[in-house]
């Protein structure tokens, strides 16, 4: 049996082709994460066309028969075209990567697992799909990214390309800085263009036509800054999205260098925007310490014997001129 036919998705598609509703509702929970696991990832073109299959999971799990139904046919269409090819793809690359010689446990298309086990990413926190909000989740995720996240694949794709370890160093510590920049810009501008719209609707009736001009004097509501706090997590796609295309550009232009579709870098840029966004919006938020590589303080650093002095990942901390909550990493010849 090929991994794409063990999973969970497949499976819910399976037996609601078959009528059977009963076997089909238990695997939705999973199914759903599989999907949301495989969307993170797959190509960007694909992503919206590929949206009914989660829809039609959602319709399963509550009981939706009827609309399940009419579904039926164009999801299945579009797992055999999209989502098909794709868990076939990232199985052979997986064989591939570990000489052909590795049974690939495709499980429940867990494949997501044996995908950082290969890569080197171990990490439980990341495997385990949702980040844990809060400054000692996010911390965790933060420094998950270097520790045992996308940042050591991203730096041997950027190492083979350009044949440099400080080229690519730089070039992962301008991508998290970036983000945490455009992040940061986000936060800021998205409560107070909510906190005027607010006051323009009670004022007027009606939503702005036009995008109200704002005031950085203008206090932020707390129970504003709350309700976007709850949910911070619907602009992750599309700051991704957007942030993608202005880094890939910038990456291009200073560096020479360019990114294909799907690479370990993207994936890097991903986490970085999707940990920093939420940093950037977390009560208190959980700001950068500004890099300064002539003084690599061990206060503020571990250190990692690696041949080379530079700092590779920055730390953390709460209030901006405030004491780092959680050490980078550098290293030290």
């Amino acid at each position: 049996m090929d991994s794409w036919e063990k999973s969970a998705v497949w499976k819910v598609i399976s037996f609601v082709k078959k009528n059977d509703i009963k076997n089909a509702k238990p695997l939705c929970k999973e199914a759903i994460r599989q999907f949301e696991d495989i969307d993170k990832r797959i190509n960007l073109n694909v992503k919206s066309k590929i949206s009914l299959v989660k829809t039609f999971i959602e319709n399963v799990a509550s009981g939706q028969q009827k609309s399940a139904q009419k579904q039926i046919d164009h999801v299945s269409e579009l797992f055999e075209t999209h989502i098909k090819p794709y868990l076939e793809e990232e199985e052979r690359t997986l064989r591939k990567m570990d000489g052909g010689t590795r049974k690939v446990d495709t499980k429940g298309a867990d494949t997501r697992q044996n995908r950082e086990h290969v890569e080197g990413f171990n990490s439980k926190e990341i495997a385990k799909g949702p980040i844990e909000r809060g400054t000692k989740g996010l911390i965790q995720a933060f420094k998950g990214i270097y520790k045992h996240g996308s940042w050591n694949a991203a730096f041997q794709v950027l190492k083979a390309m350009r044949g440099s370890e400080q080229l690519s160093i730089e070039c992962l510590l301008v991508i998290v800085q970036k983000a945490f920049d455009y992040c940061k810009e986000e936060s800021s501008t998205q409560v107070n263009t909510a906190e005027e719209c607010a006051r323009l609707i009670v004022k007027d009736g009606q939503l702005p036509r036009v995008k109200p001009k704002l005031s950085n004097d203008t206090p932020v509501n707390d129970l504003l800054l709350r309700y976007r706090y709850i949910h911070a997590e619907l602009a992750v796609d599309r700051l991704q999205k957007a942030f993608l295309k202005t880094i890939l550009e910038h990456l291009d232009t200073k560096y020479n260098i360019r990114i294909g579709q799907e690479s370990a870098v993207e994936r890097f840029i991903q986490d970085c925007m999707e940990v920093t966004w939420l940093m950037c919006v977390e009560d208190p938020p959980i700001y950068m310490h500004p890099l300064d590589a002539k003084n690599i303080d061990e206060k503020k650093y571990e250190l990692e014997k690696r041949g080379k002095t530079c700092i590779v990942w920055p730390a953390l901390q709460v209030d901006l001129n405030g004491p780092v909550v959680a050490k980078g990493v550098a290293w030290y010849k």
